[in-house]
């Protein structure tokens, strides 16, 4: 039986509680057996840098443990942190990574992405694509089984998080 810690972590000024039991157990039926359906990117950069609206993300892949490899096919969510102000979307996240990159404004914004009705095992590999790294600039990557981050079950697979950063999930 897999044992998680009590964990509560500040997405912005929402907290995204994540719970000391066994997720597994509660989705199985409703995941056909995986734990996870969906990623979530949370911008913890400071706003406080002149030369970033925070991070800039290419996209997020999912390399599953049987081998398949998936890019994220729809966005649920995307919120923006207050160093972006335009009316920009984050579609730019859909598909595999290239040229396009959506910036998430830095410390709040998030995006949550899933991947084409393929869910997220336990050892699956998320990998996130950030554009241009510059100093400051922090990500924390979580999965979870719901499309909101104020609702649901979130775990966390990377903290402070720079870079392309791929992560294991727990």
């Amino acid at each position: 039986m897999r044992w998680m810690l009590p964990l509560v972590a500040l997405i912005g000024c929402d907290f995204i509680e994540v719970v000391d039991k066994d997720i597994a157990s509660d989705t199985a039926s409703t995941y056909g057996g995986a734990t996870y359906a969906y990623v979530l990117v949370g911008d913890r950069s400071s706003t406080d840098l002149s030369s970033t609206a925070g991070i800039d993300l290419e996209g997020i892949r999912l390399d599953t443990p049987s081998g398949g490899i998936f890019y994220s096919t729809l966005v649920h969510e995307c919120e923006f942190g207050p160093g972006r102000e335009d009316e920009a979307d984050c579609s730019g996240l859909v598909g595999s990574p290239g040229s396009e990159s959506v910036s998430l404004g830095g410390d709040g914004g998030t995006v949550i992405v899933s991947f084409g009705g393929e869910y997220i095992e336990s050892g699956a590999t998320i990998t996130v694509y950030e554009d241009g790294y510059e100093s400051g600039e922090l990500y924390d990557i979580y999965v979870g089984d719901t499309t909101s981050s104020n609702t649901g079950t979130w775990t966390t697979c990377a903290a402070g998080a720079t870079g392309e950063f791929p992560c294991e999930v727990p």
